[in-house]
């Protein structure tokens, strides 16, 4: 991440490339620990566009699997407003938080869940 863009790793089905995201775009993002995303959402996945959602996630094998350390790891999901939410996973949610409040535009909303409608 940079002052001015966001790359979502491993997130293109087959190919692993990156997603580009530009901060200025980002108008919603939810984020929530894995450690209790775990028990509370169904529309998680390791990869993939979610059932009945419109989530694309990218690539993390360890996302869903019970039993793996998820400590200090939360789940992040981006609203540009384009029709697909991306999710991903961080390793240290407040320091990325940080840097969307300062980089982001003034109006963007950060909820601490990852359930909306």
């Amino acid at each position: 991440m940079t002052d001015e863009i966001l790359i979502i790793k491993k997130f293109f089905f087959g190919t692993l490339r990156p997603k580009v995201v530009f901060l200025k775009d980002i108008r919603v993002v939810y984020f929530d620990e894995q450690t209790i995303a775990q028990r509370k959402y169904s529309h998680r996945r390791i990869w993939g566009r979610a059932h009945g959602k419109s989530i694309y996630w990218a690539a993390d094998f360890k996302r869903c699997l019970p039993g793996i350390d998820k400590a200090n790891k939360s789940d992040v999901i981006v609203d540009l407003e384009d029709g697909m939410l991306k999710g991903f996973t961080v390793s240290d949610v407040q320091s990325f938080l940080s840097v969307v409040r300062l980089c982001a535009p003034i109006s963007t909303i950060i909820v601490d869940h990852l359930d909306f409608a």
